[in-house]
């Protein structure tokens, strides 16, 4: 299954609805052949302790939302604080079906 502008904006607006973290806040890119959403979102004023709490929505959300494909990811999302990356999470994979978007589940 191909992603596009429909599916990526549902994801975002559900993002937002269940974390309470602004719509403004997510901005997206659809890669790979249409085949990957990567997701960026502005953390400045989040709290270190929150966005633990939050990676684990929004990886249990897009695991929910997204198509899965073969040997790659479907879904990346990038935490930004000050412009730069600094933590994400990911999933997707169908290689790897225990992967929760941040960690193995036992």
């Amino acid at each position: 299954m191909l992603i596009g502008d429909e599916i990526a904006d549902i994801a975002l607006k559900r993002l937002s609805n269940e974390t309470g973290i602004p719509l403004h806040l997510f901005k997206y890119e659809i890669q790979d052949d249409f085949q990957l959403l990567f997701v960026s979102v502005a953390i400045d004023d989040l709290v270190h302790a929150k966005l633990e709490v939050q990676i684990s929505r929004i990886a249990r959300i897009l695991k929910e939302l997204m198509p899965v494909r073969e040997d790659d990811y479907s879904w990346v999302v990038g935490f930004m604080r000050g412009g730069e990356v600094v933590e994400s999470c990911f999933g997707g994979n169908l290689a790897i079906p225990d992967w929760n978007g941040e960690q193995f589940v036992e």
